[in-house]
C-alpha cells in the first residue's frame, strides 16, 4: 500500500468523525424529533451525522477520482529492456546513420481529459524522425514529434477509458562525427491535472 493512500485513509479516519461532531453541535436535528429519547439523541446524532458525512465524503472521492488521467510512455530498445525506470541508449552508426527507438503508451482516466491531450518532443536540429504516414498518433513536422490522442477514443462514451498505443519512432542523424549525445524525453502539454511518466531515452549520433 502506498504511503499517500495510508495518509489518506489516517485523514479520513481523523476527519470525519470531528466534521461529524461540529455539526452536530452546532444543530442536532433529533432534539426536535418528539419520539426520540432525550438520552439518545446525541448518540443518534452522531451516528447518522458520520453515515451522512461518509457518504457526502465517498461521493466527493468518487467524483475526484472521475476526473482523474494518467499517461504512462516507455521507451525501450527490445522487450527484455523495457522498463519504465530504464532509460535505453541508441546510437545512429556511422554506417547507416539511422536508429530505432520502441514507445509504448498507456492511457487511463476521464475520457475528455485524455482525448484534449497530447505529448511533444522536440529534436535538436542534428536529428530527424521518421514516422509511417498512416499512423493516426504520432507525426512529425518542425522538429517536432506530436502524439495526439483524440482519434483513439470515441467522442462520447463512458467516463472512464483505457487504451494502448505502440510504435516504433526512426532517428536519422543529420551530421558526421560521433562527439554528441542527448537525452530526450516528451513533454505533456494541452490541459492540466494528468499524471504523466515517462522515462525518456538517450541517443548520440555515432560510436
Amino acid at each position: 500500500m502506498k504511503v499517500s493512500t495510508i495518509i489518506t485513509i489516517i485523514l479520513k479516519a481523523i476527519l470525519v468523525p470531528i466534521v461529524a461532531i461540529l455539526f452536530l453541535n452546532k444543530f442536532n436535528l433529533f432534539e426536535y424529533i418528539t419520539f426520540v429519547p432525550e438520552e439518545y439523541q446525541y448518540e443518534i446524532g452522531l451516528t447518522v451525522y458520520l453515515a451522512l458525512i461518509e457518504a457526502l465524503y465517498g461521493f466527493c472521492e468518487n467524483f475526484i477520482n472521475s476526473k482523474k488521467a494518467s499517461i504512462v510512455c516507455v521507451f525501450f530498445k527490445s522487450e527484455t529492456d523495457k522498463d519504465e525506470k530504464n532509460i535505453p541508449s541508441i546510437i545512429c552508426d556511422e554506417t547507416i546513420g539511422v536508429a530505432n527507438i520502441n514507445c509504448d503508451i498507456e492511457l487511463t482516466g476521464n475520457l475528455g481529459r485524455l482525448r484534449k491531450c497530447k505529448l511533444q518532443m522536440e529534436l535538436p536540429s542534428w536529428l530527424t524522425a521518421q514516422v509511417s504516414t498512416s499512423d493516426t498518433v504520432i507525426s512529425y513536422a518542425g522538429n517536432l514529434l506530436i502524439w495526439e490522442f483524440d482519434k483513439m477514443f470515441p467522442e462520447t462514451g463512458i467516463s472512464n477509458q483505457s487504451a494502448t498505443y505502440k510504435s516504433k519512432i526512426s532517428l536519422i542523424k543529420n551530421t558526421s562525427g560521433n562527439n554528441i549525445s542527448i537525452k530526450l524525453e516528451p513533454q505533456m502539454k494541452g490541459i492540466k491535472g494528468i499524471a504523466f511518466k515517462t522515462n525518456g531515452f538517450k541517443v548520440q549520433n555515432g560510436v
